[in-house]
Protein backbone atom coordinates (compact mmCIF):
# COMPACT_ATOMS: atom_id res chain seq x y z
CA UNK A 1 0.00 0.00 0.00
CA UNK A 2 3.35 1.95 0.16
CA UNK A 3 4.48 4.22 -2.40
CA UNK A 4 8.07 3.21 -1.65
CA UNK A 5 9.69 0.99 1.29
CA UNK A 6 13.47 1.58 2.61
CA UNK A 7 14.60 -1.75 4.31
CA UNK A 8 17.48 -1.79 5.78
CA UNK A 9 18.48 -5.91 5.96
CA UNK A 10 20.51 -6.35 9.05
CA UNK A 11 23.33 -9.55 8.51
CA UNK A 12 22.96 -12.92 7.01
CA UNK A 13 19.35 -14.11 8.11
CA UNK A 14 17.85 -11.09 5.80
CA UNK A 15 20.20 -11.09 2.74
CA UNK A 16 17.74 -13.25 0.51
CA UNK A 17 14.47 -11.14 0.67
CA UNK A 18 15.31 -9.57 -3.07
CA UNK A 19 15.51 -13.00 -4.45
CA UNK A 20 11.95 -14.01 -3.14
CA UNK A 21 10.63 -10.46 -4.52
CA UNK A 22 12.74 -9.68 -7.10
CA UNK A 23 9.95 -7.18 -9.23
CA UNK A 24 8.58 -5.16 -6.15
CA UNK A 25 9.83 -2.06 -7.53
CA UNK A 26 9.25 0.10 -4.79
CA UNK A 27 11.08 -1.56 -2.52
CA UNK A 28 14.30 -0.40 -1.97
CA UNK A 29 17.13 -3.05 -0.39
CA UNK A 30 19.88 -1.87 1.49
CA UNK A 31 21.58 -5.26 2.99
CA UNK A 32 23.99 -4.52 5.80
CA UNK A 33 26.57 -7.45 6.51
CA UNK A 34 27.96 -7.98 9.82
CA UNK A 35 29.78 -10.88 9.02
CA UNK A 36 31.01 -12.42 5.79
CA UNK A 37 31.62 -16.11 4.80
CA UNK A 38 34.90 -14.90 2.95
CA UNK A 39 36.45 -13.30 6.29
CA UNK A 40 34.48 -15.71 9.24
CA UNK A 41 35.61 -19.27 9.48
CA UNK A 42 33.72 -20.16 12.53
CA UNK A 43 30.96 -22.72 13.06
CA UNK A 44 28.56 -20.65 11.05
CA UNK A 45 30.01 -20.76 7.69
CA UNK A 46 30.28 -23.17 5.17
CA UNK A 47 30.11 -23.77 1.48
CA UNK A 48 25.86 -23.32 1.91
CA UNK A 49 26.24 -20.03 3.71
CA UNK A 50 28.42 -18.78 1.05
CA UNK A 51 26.20 -19.68 -1.74
CA UNK A 52 23.47 -17.80 0.05
CA UNK A 53 25.82 -14.82 0.14
CA UNK A 54 26.49 -15.12 -3.54
CA UNK A 55 23.32 -15.74 -4.25
CA UNK A 56 21.35 -12.45 -2.59
CA UNK A 57 24.31 -10.16 -3.83
CA UNK A 58 23.39 -11.40 -7.46
CA UNK A 59 19.87 -10.65 -7.02
CA UNK A 60 20.75 -6.82 -5.32
CA UNK A 61 23.34 -6.21 -7.88
CA UNK A 62 20.88 -6.94 -10.52
CA UNK A 63 18.04 -4.59 -9.03
CA UNK A 64 18.00 -1.09 -10.00
CA UNK A 65 18.02 0.30 -6.44
CA UNK A 66 19.16 -2.09 -4.11
CA UNK A 67 22.73 -1.56 -2.20
CA UNK A 68 25.20 -3.10 -0.19
CA UNK A 69 26.13 -1.42 3.04
CA UNK A 70 29.77 -1.73 4.41
CA UNK A 71 30.09 -1.41 8.65
CA UNK A 72 33.78 -0.48 7.72
CA UNK A 73 36.40 -0.06 5.17
CA UNK A 74 37.89 -3.86 6.13
CA UNK A 75 34.38 -4.79 5.10
CA UNK A 76 34.15 -2.43 1.70
CA UNK A 77 37.49 -3.92 1.07
CA UNK A 78 35.78 -8.00 0.99
CA UNK A 79 32.40 -6.60 -0.43
CA UNK A 80 34.53 -5.49 -3.67
CA UNK A 81 37.43 -7.95 -4.06
CA UNK A 82 35.85 -11.03 -2.68
CA UNK A 83 32.37 -10.73 -3.65
CA UNK A 84 32.67 -8.27 -6.97
CA UNK A 85 30.24 -5.48 -5.73
CA UNK A 86 30.49 -2.61 -8.09
CA UNK A 87 31.45 0.80 -6.57
CA UNK A 88 28.53 2.23 -6.94
CA UNK A 89 26.13 -0.72 -5.11
CA UNK A 90 28.11 0.35 -1.73
CA UNK A 91 27.37 2.92 0.97
CA UNK A 92 28.41 3.44 4.20
CA UNK A 93 26.57 2.43 7.10
CA UNK A 94 29.66 1.95 9.48
CA UNK A 95 29.77 0.78 13.02
CA UNK A 96 30.31 3.38 15.38
CA UNK A 97 29.08 4.10 19.77
CA UNK A 98 25.92 5.79 20.58
CA UNK A 99 27.51 7.37 23.95
CA UNK A 100 23.46 7.94 25.30
CA UNK A 101 23.28 4.24 25.78
CA UNK A 102 21.83 3.01 29.34
CA UNK A 103 25.47 0.96 28.73
CA UNK A 104 27.67 3.89 29.03
CA UNK A 105 25.89 6.35 31.68
CA UNK A 106 25.89 4.13 34.98
CA UNK A 107 27.19 5.37 38.21
CA UNK A 108 30.33 5.29 39.91
CA UNK A 109 28.50 3.04 42.91
CA UNK A 110 27.18 1.26 40.02
CA UNK A 111 30.32 0.56 38.38
CA UNK A 112 31.64 -0.84 41.87
CA UNK A 113 28.95 -3.48 42.58
CA UNK A 114 29.47 -4.77 39.27
CA UNK A 115 32.98 -5.78 39.86
CA UNK A 116 31.53 -6.47 43.48
CA UNK A 117 28.83 -9.22 41.42
CA UNK A 118 31.68 -11.03 39.91
CA UNK A 119 34.04 -11.08 42.58
CA UNK A 120 36.82 -9.09 40.75
CA UNK A 121 39.47 -7.79 42.77
CA UNK A 122 39.93 -4.00 43.43
CA UNK A 123 43.63 -4.54 44.77
CA UNK A 124 44.87 -6.04 41.53
CA UNK A 125 46.09 -4.94 38.08
CA UNK A 126 43.65 -6.01 35.19
CA UNK A 127 44.06 -7.88 32.23
CA UNK A 128 40.05 -7.89 30.17
CA UNK A 129 38.72 -9.03 27.58
CA UNK A 130 35.40 -9.78 26.59
CA UNK A 131 33.16 -10.94 23.45
CA UNK A 132 31.19 -14.18 22.92
CA UNK A 133 32.66 -17.41 23.62
CA UNK A 134 33.49 -18.50 20.35
CA UNK A 135 36.46 -19.89 18.30
CA UNK A 136 36.20 -16.48 16.77
CA UNK A 137 37.54 -14.41 20.05
CA UNK A 138 40.52 -16.41 20.05
CA UNK A 139 40.27 -17.31 23.85
CA UNK A 140 42.02 -20.67 23.05
CA UNK A 141 45.39 -18.61 22.73
CA UNK A 142 44.60 -15.85 24.84
CA UNK A 143 44.11 -18.32 28.10
CA UNK A 144 47.21 -20.34 28.17
CA UNK A 145 49.15 -17.29 26.80
CA UNK A 146 48.16 -15.26 29.88
CA UNK A 147 49.37 -18.57 32.08
CA UNK A 148 53.28 -18.18 32.18
CA UNK A 149 52.53 -14.36 32.85
CA UNK A 150 50.05 -14.65 36.12
CA UNK A 151 52.12 -16.96 37.63
CA UNK A 152 54.89 -14.98 37.56
CA UNK A 153 53.06 -11.91 38.69
CA UNK A 154 50.74 -12.39 41.25
CA UNK A 155 49.91 -8.79 40.82
CA UNK A 156 47.79 -9.30 37.68
CA UNK A 157 44.44 -10.19 37.46
CA UNK A 158 42.84 -11.50 34.18
CA UNK A 159 38.46 -10.76 33.16
CA UNK A 160 37.24 -13.19 30.68
CA UNK A 161 33.68 -12.11 29.94
CA UNK A 162 32.62 -14.48 27.65
CA UNK A 163 28.65 -15.46 27.00
CA UNK A 164 28.18 -18.17 25.97
CA UNK A 165 24.47 -18.08 24.41
CA UNK A 166 26.18 -19.52 20.99
CA UNK A 167 29.04 -21.24 22.08
CA UNK A 168 29.41 -24.99 20.99
CA UNK A 169 29.74 -27.05 23.44
CA UNK A 170 32.86 -28.76 22.66
CA UNK A 171 34.63 -25.32 22.66
CA UNK A 172 32.98 -24.15 25.68
CA UNK A 173 34.27 -27.33 27.36
CA UNK A 174 37.87 -26.45 25.83
CA UNK A 175 38.32 -23.22 27.51
CA UNK A 176 36.69 -23.82 30.56
CA UNK A 177 39.49 -26.88 30.89
CA UNK A 178 42.18 -24.38 29.94
CA UNK A 179 41.31 -21.66 31.95
CA UNK A 180 41.19 -24.24 35.03
CA UNK A 181 44.81 -24.24 34.64
CA UNK A 182 45.51 -21.29 35.44
CA UNK A 183 45.97 -19.39 39.08
CA UNK A 184 42.70 -19.77 40.51
CA UNK A 185 43.64 -16.27 42.39
CA UNK A 186 44.15 -15.10 39.02
CA UNK A 187 41.50 -15.43 36.96
CA UNK A 188 37.46 -14.33 36.95
CA UNK A 189 35.63 -15.97 33.67
CA UNK A 190 31.73 -15.20 33.49
CA UNK A 191 30.27 -17.14 31.22
CA UNK A 192 26.53 -15.13 31.71
CA UNK A 193 26.21 -11.72 29.85
CA UNK A 194 26.32 -8.40 31.95
CA UNK A 195 25.40 -5.00 29.96
CA UNK A 196 26.84 -2.87 32.37
CA UNK A 197 30.47 -4.41 33.37
CA UNK A 198 32.54 -3.98 29.92
CA UNK A 199 32.24 -0.71 30.87
CA UNK A 200 32.23 -0.55 34.13
CA UNK A 201 36.16 -2.20 33.99
CA UNK A 202 36.89 -0.14 30.99
CA UNK A 203 36.60 3.09 33.54
CA UNK A 204 38.19 1.03 36.91
CA UNK A 205 41.54 2.63 37.84
CA UNK A 206 43.21 -0.73 37.86
CA UNK A 207 43.27 -1.91 34.35
CA UNK A 208 45.99 -1.97 32.50
CA UNK A 209 45.92 -3.50 29.60
CA UNK A 210 42.62 -4.69 27.02
CA UNK A 211 43.29 -7.71 25.16
CA UNK A 212 41.57 -8.08 21.69
CA UNK A 213 42.86 -11.95 20.09
CA UNK A 214 40.08 -12.13 17.20
CA UNK A 215 40.85 -14.25 14.54
CA UNK A 216 38.49 -12.63 12.07
CA UNK A 217 36.11 -9.43 13.07
CA UNK A 218 33.10 -7.32 10.82
CA UNK A 219 33.94 -4.02 12.49
CA UNK A 220 34.34 -4.51 16.19
CA UNK A 221 32.73 -2.87 18.88
CA UNK A 222 34.75 -3.62 21.57
CA UNK A 223 38.32 -2.24 19.94
CA UNK A 224 35.83 1.50 19.71
CA UNK A 225 34.63 0.83 23.16
CA UNK A 226 38.41 0.13 24.99
CA UNK A 227 39.23 3.61 22.73
CA UNK A 228 36.81 5.53 24.25
CA UNK A 229 36.16 4.79 27.98
CA UNK A 230 39.77 3.29 28.59
CA UNK A 231 42.22 5.84 30.56
CA UNK A 232 45.16 6.54 28.17
CA UNK A 233 47.55 4.73 30.00
CA UNK A 234 45.42 1.46 29.46
CA UNK A 235 47.48 -0.58 26.68
CA UNK A 236 45.96 -2.92 24.28
CA UNK A 237 47.16 -5.91 22.47
CA UNK A 238 45.42 -6.97 19.23
CA UNK A 239 45.55 -9.62 16.36
CA UNK A 240 46.89 -8.68 13.24
CA UNK A 241 43.44 -8.54 11.07
CA UNK A 242 42.60 -5.60 9.06
CA UNK A 243 39.57 -4.47 11.01
CA UNK A 244 41.15 -4.29 14.13
CA UNK A 245 44.13 -2.47 12.64
CA UNK A 246 42.01 -0.14 10.91
CA UNK A 247 40.40 0.86 15.09
CA UNK A 248 44.12 0.47 17.00
CA UNK A 249 46.78 1.19 14.33
CA UNK A 250 47.55 4.54 15.00
CA UNK A 251 47.55 5.04 18.63
CA UNK A 252 50.71 4.48 20.59
CA UNK A 253 49.19 2.18 23.22
CA UNK A 254 48.95 -0.62 20.87
CA UNK A 255 50.90 -3.27 20.62
CA UNK A 256 49.98 -5.51 17.64
CA UNK A 257 50.55 -9.32 17.67
CA UNK A 258 51.30 -10.70 13.86
CA UNK A 259 50.39 -14.47 14.20
CA UNK A 260 48.55 -16.61 16.76
CA UNK A 261 51.09 -18.36 17.93
CA UNK A 262 50.53 -18.94 22.50
CA UNK A 263 54.08 -17.44 22.68
CA UNK A 264 53.45 -14.48 20.61
CA UNK A 265 50.76 -13.40 22.20
CA UNK A 266 52.90 -14.14 25.93
CA UNK A 267 55.47 -12.09 24.57
CA UNK A 268 52.77 -9.14 23.78
CA UNK A 269 51.39 -9.55 27.40
CA UNK A 270 55.00 -9.39 28.80
CA UNK A 271 55.51 -6.68 26.56
CA UNK A 272 52.46 -4.68 27.09
CA UNK A 273 52.76 -4.93 31.02
CA UNK A 274 56.14 -2.94 30.68
CA UNK A 275 55.06 -0.19 28.58
CA UNK A 276 54.76 2.98 29.78
CA UNK A 277 52.71 4.91 27.16
CA UNK A 278 49.97 7.47 28.23
CA UNK A 279 48.19 8.62 25.13
CA UNK A 280 47.30 12.26 24.85
CA UNK A 281 45.59 11.43 21.42
CA UNK A 282 42.33 12.51 20.67
CA UNK A 283 41.12 9.83 18.95
CA UNK A 284 37.64 10.65 16.75
CA UNK A 285 35.35 8.35 18.36
CA UNK A 286 32.61 7.25 15.44
CA UNK A 287 28.94 8.17 15.99
CA UNK A 288 26.51 5.73 14.83
CA UNK A 289 24.14 7.83 14.89
CA UNK A 290 26.18 9.86 12.79
CA UNK A 291 27.53 7.08 10.44
CA UNK A 292 24.25 6.04 9.73
CA UNK A 293 22.14 9.81 8.84
CA UNK A 294 25.16 9.97 6.67
CA UNK A 295 24.88 6.51 4.86
CA UNK A 296 21.12 7.33 4.53
CA UNK A 297 21.45 10.57 3.16
CA UNK A 298 23.33 9.40 0.39
CA UNK A 299 20.56 6.09 -0.46
CA UNK A 300 17.77 8.53 -0.61
CA UNK A 301 19.85 11.19 -2.86
CA UNK A 302 20.12 13.88 -0.34
CA UNK A 303 24.16 13.65 -0.75
CA UNK A 304 26.81 12.23 -2.90
CA UNK A 305 28.36 8.80 -2.11
CA UNK A 306 32.16 8.47 -0.96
Amino acid sequence: DYDSILLLAHDTIFSSVRKYIPRLDKLQMVWIPHSLGLVFNDEYTNPERLNIERESLLAISQAKNDLVGYIGEASKEVLGKGYGVKPEKLVPLKNGLYLNSSRFNISKTQQQEDLRKWNIPMDKKLIFSWGRCGYQKGYDILIPACKPFLEANTDYHLVLLMPIETSPESYLRKIKSMAGTLPKKSITTIYAFDETLPYSLLRNQNLRILAFSSRFEGAPITALEGLTFSRGDVQFIYSNIDPLQEVLRDDPRGTCIKDFEIDSWSAGITYASRKNINSTINVQIPDIVANYSKGIDIILGVSDGI
